[in-house]
């Protein structure tokens, strides 16, 4: 007989398999689905990385803009220091460029306004490249030429390749206007063109009606493209742009004073020539307020420009004029399309060319200081 008890007995046997264990509770075990993540669809993982493209994207932006508008300072041009001097002495350069419309007075209201009480802006070069423009426009300009002077600011024009009709209505009330040796100036008078369109209608079918007031009748549609003028209406036509003339000619002599050297001329022009009703008109002609344009060379003997001279020999004289030292020069130039879009949308003078604004241009008749080949 064994002398062992039950215990020793239980304490030396075998241990249990494993699988004899007793499972764990339903709640300790956890679901296949959190263990394993599922699997997703070709379609929502291309979803689920566009997300987070556009959130990196959106980041970037933002970043961005912050950036943008702290280096800004909600300025609405960019300036751009070429050469470097004195902060409390500034030449400023400012640019017109192009058809002179709108969008480039307003540009250069906002140019007056950023400079114009600035105590540190001594002078201010006006490069001009341009063959003029719209009335209004180019006479808005020249306003604020004259209110920078009236400010106590230096004012040079420098011309580029083309500074003529309105491009020269904005310079003459400068104090010293620069040319270029090759620049084509002058063109000092005004025109008007619009279309007369004859036959066209017929072609496609359309016929234009037209209704007046009693009282306007004679006038409200003197300049019509689908009809030519009257002897009336031409004559008052000519009467309107005669006045804009003498206004364009008396902001030359005011501007160029004892500098303007006027020479009269008779003149033969042939009107129509090589049709029936051609006609030959002689008259007498004050050069340069003509309508005629000039190379450099001529347009100082005319007293219309005061010396040839490329950009900086226009800078080089505001510093002169202006009487400082060391100053600092400083290109100023219109912020790109973000800038204005974000902070001048509401504002925005000028638009891209689209049909409406194409057949308003041929509805309504352009009265323009252009210099322009026919």
């Amino acid at each position: 007989m064994s002398n062992q008890t039950p215990s020793d007995q239980d304490s030396t046997a075998a241990p249990r398999s494993p699988s004899a264990a007793t499972p764990p509770p339903w709640w300790a075990t956890p679901p296949a689905w959190w263990t394993q993540p599922p699997k997703r669809s070709l379609g929502k993982r291309m979803l689920r990385g566009l997300g987070i493209m556009i959130f990196i994207l959106s980041i970037v932006i933002n970043l961005y803009l912050f950036t943008f508008i702290a280096v800004s300072n909600g300025s609405y041009f960019r300036r751009q220091v070429i050469r470097p001097g004195n902060e409390r002495e500034v030449i400023a350069v400012y640019t017109v460029s192009g058809i002179i419309d709108g969008g480039a007075a307003y540009d250069f209201a906002k140019f007056c306004r950023e400079t114009m009480d600035k105590p540190s802006v001594k002078a201010v070069v006006l490069r001009v490249e341009s063959p003029g423009g719209m009335v209004s426009s180019s006479d808005q300009i020249q306003d604020g030429v004259k209110k920078l002077r009236e400010k106590g600011k230096k004012v040079v024009v420098s011309m580029g390749g083309v500074a003529a009709s309105g491009g020269y209505y904005i310079s003459a009330p400068a104090d010293e206007i620069l040319a270029e040796p090759t620049t084509i100036t002058g063109s000092i008078g005004v025109i008007a063109n619009w279309f007369i369109f004859r036959g066209t209608l017929d072609k496609i079918g359309a016929e234009p009606v037209v209704m007046r007031s009693t009282d306007a009748a004679a006038w409200k549609d003197e300049i019509s493209p689908f009809r030519d003028m009257s002897d009336v209406q031409r004559k008052h036509m000519q009467s309107v742009l005669d006045q804009m003339q003498e206004q364009f000619n008396q902001v030359v002599k005011n501007g160029r004073g004892a500098r303007l050297k006027p020479v009269q001329s008779e003149v033969s022009m042939t009107f129509n020539q090589g049709k029936p009703d051609a006609q030959t008109v002689k008259y007498t002609q004050i050069e340069p307020l003509n309508g005629k344009m000039y190379l450099t060379d001529d347009a100082i003997k005319f007293g219309l420009v005061d010396a040839k001279g490329y950009l900086n020999e226009a800078i080089e004289r505001a510093i002169t004029l202006a009487n400082v030292t060391k100053p600092m020069v400083v290109d100023f130039s219109k912020r790109g399309w973000l800038y204005y879009a974000l902070f001048y949308a509401s504002g925005a003078p000028d638009r891209p060319l689209d049909v409406k604004s194409q057949m308003e241009t041929l509805q309504a008749p352009q009265i323009q200081f252009l210099w322009k080949v026919e």
